[in-house]
């Protein structure tokens, strides 16, 4: 059986986990009206490139902003989507913006993977935080421009998900391929 100390930390792995976020949102969404509003699943490519045929691809790990601004706090300014809607610009994909790494302990560690290694549903602190990231949609709504957000299935980090993976617990092996070899192997 395990010991107190050991549940503690399998519950604060499962509240940080990719499998536990997405089992809230899905509590929030299933079975209602929203989610049914939009085609999902199936490309719209034609669509896309209607609404927006020049886009601006931000990888955030390497962008500048003023002193004191974060990256979402600057994709939203709305002089910078004057200026793209000048030039033509109707979308950006953000790149990875996403909590990355892994975690040792309780500890977050940084990302490997250039941000692609994404460990939680969270935007990354580094780049801003949910308000920050409303209001880049926002900005871009008023230019009628469009925000392609980065989902990368399967890329995941040695987080909260990949531990519990490791310790065979619940569902979570189900989301990797894990081997199990003896120690003489």
């Amino acid at each position: 059986m395990a010991n107190s100390k050991d549940s503690q930390y399998i519950k604060w792995l499962e509240e940080q986990s990719l499998l536990y976020s997405a089992g809230i949102l899905a509590k929030e969404i299933s079975g209602k009206a929203g989610q049914w509003q939009y085609p999902y699943a199936k490309p719209e490519t034609k669509a896309a490139l209607n609404t927006a045929s020049v886009w601006f691809s931000a990888y955030p790990a390497a962008m500048i902003t003023r002193s004191g601004q974060d990256i979402l706090q600057f994709l939203a300014d709305s002089q910078l989507w004057q200026a793209f809607a000048d030039i033509g610009i109707r979308a950006i994909h953000t790149g990875p913006m996403k909590k990355a790494g892994g975690i040792v302990e309780q500890r977050y560690t940084p990302t490997v993977d250039g941000g692609f290694d994404r460990i939680t549903l969270d935007v990354d602190p580094q780049f801003g935080n949910e308000a920050d990231y409303l209001a880049m949609v926002k900005a871009a709504e008023q230019h009628q421009a469009i925000i392609a957000g980065d989902i990368i299935p399967g890329h995941t980090g040695k987080g909260a998900d990949f531990l519990l993976a490791l310790r065979k617990h619940k569902d979570y092996p189900g989301m990797y391929d894990l081997i199990e070899s003896e120690q003489e192997d």
